[in-house]
C-alpha cells in the first residue's frame, strides 16, 4: 500500500492508523502546515507489517515540534532484509536527538538505512549511542544526514561504533556548531565496511563547522578491513579551524591495504578554509 501526496494545497488531515500493510507514505513539498511528525506513524500498524522496502517522505511539508523520543521499527528483522527510508529534511523541527532514538532497530538486520534531518533547527549535542548493535544485515547501505542544524558540542567517540557489514556509508553533518577534534576513532575495532566484488563508496561530510586539532591517522582505514577496493572516497573538512599536517588517511595501523579504482573512481578530500593547516599532498 502506498501514500503519495506532493505539492498539494490539501488540509493535513490525516488518519489516525496507518492502513494495512502502507510501504510508502509521501507527504513531500506540500503547501499546508503539517504540524509534528504523526505519532502514530510507527509501531500503530494494522494487519501485519509490509514485506518490502518502507519510504516514509516528509520533507518540505511544514513539520514543527519535537523528534517522538523513538522511532519506531514497523516490522521485524529476519530472514527478508529490507530497506527503511525517513526524511523529514527541510522542515521546522526543534529540540535535540533522543539518545535512544533507533533503539527499535536493535537486531533489525537491514539491508539499507537512509534518514534525513537536514535543514531543521534541530539543537543539543550528537548522541553517542544513536546507532544500536545488529542494526545491519551483511552488505547493507547507510545514509544519514544532520545538515544544516544547530547541532554543537564534540563528536562522541566511536560514534559509529555499534556499525558492522556495510557496504556502503555516507554521513553528513555539515553546517552545525560542532566543535572539539575529531575523535581518534569514529568507528570500532570491527570494520563497518566489507569486501565487495564492485567496490565500496564512504563519505564523510563535515564542513563548515568549528572542529579543531589536527585529522587523525586513519581516518579513512579505521573504518575498513584489510584488502578492499573502494568505487568512491569524499571526505570533506573544509571550513573548520583543523591545524597540523595532513596525516596518511587511508595506510595506517592496523590497516595497510586498500585500493582505490584507477577507472570511474571518485576521490575527494576538501580541506580548504583550514588556515592551520600545513605539509605537502604528494
Amino acid at each position: 500500500t502506498s501514500i503519495w501526496i506532493i505539492e498539494s494545497y490539501l488540509p493535513a488531515t490525516l488518519p489516525v492508523v496507518i492502513p494495512s500493510r502502507l510501504a510508502t507514505f509521501v507527504l513531500r513539498s506540500n503547501l499546508f502546515p503539517l504540524g509534528p511528525i504523526p505519532a502514530f506513524l510507527f509501531g500503530n500498524m494494522t494487519g501485519g507489517s509490509p514485506s518490502g522496502p518502507l519510504q516514509y517522505d516528509f520533507s518540505a511539508s511544514g513539520i514543527n515540534g519535537t523528534l517522538p523520543t523513538t522511532l519506531l521499527l514497523p516490522f521485524k528483522g529476519g530472514p527478508v532484509q529490507r530497506t527503511f527510508t525517513f526524511n523529514v529534511s527541510s522542515n521546522a523541527i526543534i529540540g535535540a536527538i533522543p539518545n535512544d532514538w533507533l533503539s527499535g532497530f536493535s537486531a533489525a538486520s537491514l539491508k539499507g538505512f537512509t534518514l534525513s534531518l537536514a535543514n531543521n533547527n534541530l539543537n543539543g549535542t550528537m548522541p553517542s549511542g544513536l546507532f544500536p548493535q545488529a542494526m545491519f544485515g551483511n552488505y547493507s547501505t547507510f545514509d544519514v544526514d544532520f545538515s544544516d542544524n544547530m547541532l554543537a558540542g564534540s563528536i562522541p567517540n566511536a560514534f559509529f561504533g555499534n556499525l558492522t557489514f556495510l557496504s556502503s556509508i555516507r554521513f553528513a553533518a555539515n553546517s552545525n556548531r560542532l566543535t572539539g577534534s575529531l575523535p581518534e576513532r569514529l568507528f570500532s575495532s570491527n570494520a563497518m565496511l566489507k569486501p565487495l566484488t564492485l567496490g565500496m563508496s564512504f563519505a564523510l561530510g563535515l564542513s563548515n563547522n568549528s572542529l579543531s586539532g589536527a585529522i587523525p591517522a586513519g581516518l579513512v582505514a579505521q573504518a575498513t578491513s584489510a584488502n578492499l577496493t573502494f568505487t568512491s572516497i569524499s571526505i570533506a573538512l573544509d571550513g573548520n579551524q583543523i591545524v597540523g599536517d595532513l596525516p596518511d588517511l587511508f595506510t595506517a595501523s592496523p590497516i595497510n591495504n586498500i585500493t582505490v579504482y584507477t577507472t570511474a573512481q571518485t576521490l575527494l578530500l576538501n580541506i580548504s578554509a583550514n588556515p592551520g593547516m600545513s605539509g605537502t599532498i604528494s
